[in-house]
């Protein structure tokens, strides 16, 4: 897939020198946060089978567009949104109670936490909620509201893989 989106050539022209920012990915990267799957996608499918849909929640993200994409056309609109909103509420609410057992990935938090001491802009991009974000980081350390961009699924048009949530967090940078 590596010419799947466009990249920006200003980006492979500007000379390497020292570091001016860092985008860290969270679930994984800075650190583990243990969210049941198996049982959210349980919940997830439950839940959209009362509407007549039969949605497997693989991958969650995406099978969580499509749910709310036919929810849309099943329910009255006031009905779509109402179950749009429990299903996206209860991804957050996975993500937050996971955050009890966060583990921090090892080295990570410290190199975070010493780039930007060294003034070095440091960005958080993710798949999770922002509420999930929050608490994992706040799990192991990092104070959330240090970091100059926080990106998270629900900040972009489409998640990672695709590159949104990264060209925002760039976008967010403020790189003399």
């Amino acid at each position: 897939r590596g010419d799947a989106w466009p990249v920006d050539e200003r980006l492979l022209s500007r000379p390497l020198g020292p570091t001016d920012a860092v985008l860290f990915d969270m679930d994984g990267t800075l650190l583990f946060l243990p969210v049941d799957i198996d049982g959210l996608r349980k919940r997830l499918e439950d839940y959209h089978r009362q509407f007549g849909l039969e949605i497997a929640f693989r991958p969650l993200t995406d099978d969580l567009a499509r749910a709310a994409a036919a929810l849309r056309e099943a329910l009255p609109p006031a009905e779509a949104k109402a179950a749009i909103t429990w299903a996206r509420k209860c991804v957050s609410d996975a993500e937050v109670e996971a955050a009890a057992q966060v583990r921090p990935r090892a080295g990570a938090v410290e190199a975070l936490l010493e780039l930007q001491r060294r003034g070095v802009h440091v960005a958080v991009v993710s798949n999770n909620t922002r509420r999930g974000i929050r608490a994992g980081l706040q799990g192991v350390g990092i104070d959330s509201d240090g970091l100059e961009s926080l990106v998270s699924r629900e900040d972009v048009p489409s998640p990672k893989p695709a590159p949104d949530a990264i060209e925002r967090a760039g976008r967010e940078l403020t790189l003399e």
